[in-house]
């Protein structure tokens, strides 16, 4: 295998993992990446939204969509599209 490609798969995978991180502990303390760069809640009273990593990273990956109106449209639009695709295709 040729270095050049090693030395190419090691930098993405540094730079990948670097990214995995940083957004790991954005998720753990509830923010955007907008609200860490500016520095939004960096006063006495902190994130008045930020509850526990257990409970934030509940909250991204396992809680209910509150707005699945959107979702529900894009996929009745997309039924549609294959409903009509095979009628005229049968």
């Amino acid at each position: 295998m040729p270095l050049y490609l090693i030395i190419y798969c090691l930098l993405t995978m540094i730079f990948t993992t670097g990214l995995l991180i940083y957004h790991t502990s954005l998720i753990c303390r509830n923010l955007t990446t907008k609200e860490e760069l500016k520095g939004t809640f960096k006063n006495n009273f902190g994130n008045p939204f930020r509850k526990s990593c257990g409970e934030n990273v509940y909250k991204i990956f396992c809680y209910r969509n509150p707005f699945p109106s959107l979702l529900q449209k894009i996929r009745k639009k997309i039924k549609e599209k294959e409903i009509v695709f095979k009628i005229l295709n049968f």
